[in-house]
């Protein structure tokens, strides 16, 4: 099963590549042709300006390679792939007994939804990659301890925007499992109230 994880990834990655190359291109074109990029420190600014602004700057980045076709349609499925990829790590993360190898196909439900939804011209590259990056930010300081976690929501929901809920969602299962483990009744309220209040203290602040 450790070959066939890869195989079936590979294999998702290079049908997005070409559904989008072959199949859809001028839906590439069009996403490409109706934004403005500019790779200036002006423009990233502008763009931090508003919550999810670098989620929207990372996606227009890549969608000016749709000029590209076989390009634009690479990245979008790179996008794709390192999208499912860290949804399965979150679920190995999460999951008590580590989740079986069974079940690794419901790691490209995300993916494949977005992609359907994605069938739509209007609907840019922003969600795809607002998600992915929530994933990887649990990844790498979810699991830490809740005033970080809470620096980190915050943090996520400008840079991000509101998909940013998937990150507290999470990081309350993540909670859970800590409540389950911790040992006398004292640990366990103060593990279990931690996450709530760093995340109220944050707002108040």
């Amino acid at each position: 099963m450790k070959i066939a994880k890869p195989i079936l990834s590979l294999a998702f990655g290079v049908s997005v590549w070409l559904f989008w190359w072959l199949r859809y291109p001028y839906d590439l074109g069009f996403q490409e042709q109706n934004q403005l990029f500019l790779f200036t420190a002006d423009y990233l600014g502008e763009r931090l300006g508003v919550a999810g602004g670098l989620a929207d700057w990372v996606a227009e980045f890549i969608t000016q390679f749709n000029v590209i076709p076989c390009l634009g349609a690479a990245l979008l499925a790179g996008v794709m792939v390192g999208l499912q990829v860290l949804v399965w790590r979150c679920g190995r993360t999460l999951s008590p007994n580590r989740v079986e190898d069974v079940f690794y196909p419901l790691s490209f439900v995300p993916s494949a939804l977005l992609w359907v939804a994605m069938g739509d011209i209007y609907v840019m590259l922003s969600s795809a990659v607002a998600l992915a990056s929530v994933l990887a930010l649990f990844l790498l300081c979810g699991r830490g301890r809740s005033w970080m976690a809470a620096v980190a929501l915050a943090g996520g929901y400008w840079l991000l925007g509101p998909v940013v809920w998937v990150f507290a969602l999470l990081r309350g299962t993540y909670e859970v499992r800590r409540w389950r483990r911790a040992g006398s009744l004292w640990r366990r309220a103060v593990r279990f109230l931690a996450w709530p209040a760093s995340v109220v203290v944050l707002a108040l602040v």
